[in-house]
Formats: C-alpha cells, sequence, structure tokens
C-alpha cells in the first residue's frame, strides 16, 4: 500500500527494510521505520510516531444489516429527519450525509421502530459509523 507524501519539508531519501533516511528541512536522519498494513510507525530521538491513513470508504461488510443505518462515506449529517420511537416503513429516508458538496440519504432498509439516533444535525461522522438502529418490525 502507498503512504501519502510526507509532510512539507520532510523527504524520504531511501529506505531499506527497517531504516529509513529522512531529510527534515535539510538536515538528513536515520530512523527506524515500520509500516503494519494502513500504519507507519517511526522513531526518531527516543520518540514514536503513528502515521495512519484512514479510508475515506468503509470496508464493505458481506452481509445486510437493516437494523443499522451506517454512514456510506465520512462527512457531516447535514439532516435527521426522524427520531427514536418513530414507526418507518422500508425505503423511508432517515438522514442525509453531506461529503465532497454531495448529499447521501439513508433509508430504512426494512419496516420498524427508532430504536437509537446517534448523531445529530452537524456531526461528524466516520465510514461506517452506526449512525441510527432500528428495532425491526415482525
Amino acid at each position: 500500500r502507498t503512504q501519502r507524501a510526507p509532510m512539507q519539508g520532510v523527504t524520504i531519501k531511501s529506505w531499506q527494510g527497517q531504516t529509513a533516511l529522512i531529510e527534515v528541512d535539510g538536515v538528513q536522519r536515520r530512523v527506524t521505520a515500520q509500516l503494519d498494513d494502513a500504519t507507519l510507525h517511526l522513531c526518531m530521538a527516543a520518540a514514536v510516531f503513528v502515521f495512519t491513513e484512514a479510508s475515506a470508504y468503509p470496508a464493505r461488510d458481506t452481509r445486510s444489516d437493516a437494523s443499522c443505518a451506517r454512514a456510506p462515506v465520512a462527512g457531516v449529517v447535514a439532516q435527521v429527519v426522524v427520531q427514536v420511537g418513530d414507526v418507518v416503513k422500508a425505503g423511508q429516508p432517515l438522514l442525509c450525509v453531506e461529503a465532497m458538496k454531495m448529499e447521501m440519504w439513508l433509508n430504512a432498509g426494512a419496516p420498524g421502530t427508532i430504536k437509537c439516533v446517534n448523531v445529530k444535525a452537524k456531526d461528524s461522522v466516520a465510514a461506517g459509523a452506526v449512525l441510527i438502529e432500528l428495532e425491526l418490525a415482525p
């Protein structure tokens, strides 16, 4: 997996095994570097720096769970149009998440009653976060 370009003023000159040669504002330093999946650990001057690049999209789940409305992407909640105790039909709009000037409406996957609303308008949400929980109708 490719990591994003380093911060301004930091250049990775070379990387062999667990040792990296970096340049910070014109000064070269040797650091210990460990890449673990999407997390980069750098050890420099008795300090450890951890860099993680989170995905903007949630991991795909093979099973569909109609009792939870999850954020499709990281973004901001624009509107919540239901509250705890509301009875909803399948396909009924529940809330809207905005990301990069796009609105994504989340609809009920099945008929039921709103059990829990975990967000309010203007809350920031991570991709895949459970926003609304439903108690499915029998």
